[in-house]
């Protein structure tokens, strides 16, 4: 554990045992001006870790503490952090895509609150994060299979520190999902082929008679020609 990292969770530890002995990390976090993302909610839901979601899979909300290991470079619409007391990170997307992290998160102590859950990626969903996150064209294609994890949905995100760039805002409701891949519609103008054995007749136009000449349209008839 790095020195800035064990002094984030001393800090943080402290302060609940101390004078916040009521309050849990998410509430103490609010209560030392901890950047908020998304909204500050009330109460404080149960702290836990990687192996107690592991092996009780919790259904409702909770409290996550780790490091930010990787921000989505496009617009901040997904995290990746790894839980106290882990080794591998874990995938924080944001609850209804309403709000995003900085960019410049990586490497900073932050507290989470909401749900973990079970989820298959597909391919299609990993190649886009992994573009998302930078990756060069060779990783990408190098994606071929989907992945079953635990993902997290954050209702509320607490960053510590100073010094993080101004979050993405969108001004109106999206999300960081891949656009589906539409098939094209047939084209309802097309006439399927006549079957040959059945020849569409075809109507021969009636001759039309020759038009009568006039009286005195010819130039013989007419009295100035001398």
């Amino acid at each position: 554990m790095s020195r800035c990292r064990s002094l984030a969770l001393l800090a943080l530890l402290a302060a609940v045992v101390s004078g916040c002995a009521s309050k849990g990390p998410y509430q103490t976090a609010v209560s030392e001006d901890w950047s908020p993302y998304g909204p500050v909610l009330s109460g404080d839901p149960p702290a836990t870790s990687m192996d107690e979601i592991v092996s009780s899979e919790p259904t409702g909300p909770v409290v996550l503490m780790g490091t930010v290991r990787g921000v989505c470079q496009t617009k901040g619409c997904w995290m990746q952090m790894t839980p106290e007391g882990a080794t591998d990170p874990m995938f924080v997307k944001f609850r209804d895509y309403g709000f995003f992290v900085p960019r410049n998160a990586a490497g900073r102590y932050v507290v989470i609150r909401g749900t973990p859950v079970y989820t298959e990626v597909s391919v299609e969903m990993l190649r886009h994060y992994a573009m998302d996150a930078g990756r060069t064209e060779a990783e990408i294609m190098a994606i071929t299979e989907p992945q079953r994890r635990i993902e997290f949905i954050a209702d509320s995100v607490l960053i510590q520190g100073r010094g993080l760039e101004a979050p993405y805002v969108s001004e109106v409701e999206e999300n960081c999902e891949p656009a589906p891949t539409e098939t094209p519609a047939d084209d309802a103008s097309t006439e399927s082929p006549t079957d040959p054995a059945e020849p569409v007749p075809v109507e021969t136009p009636p001759t039309a008679e020759p038009a009568e000449e006039p009286v005195g349209a010819s130039l013989l008839d007419d009295p100035g020609v001398q």
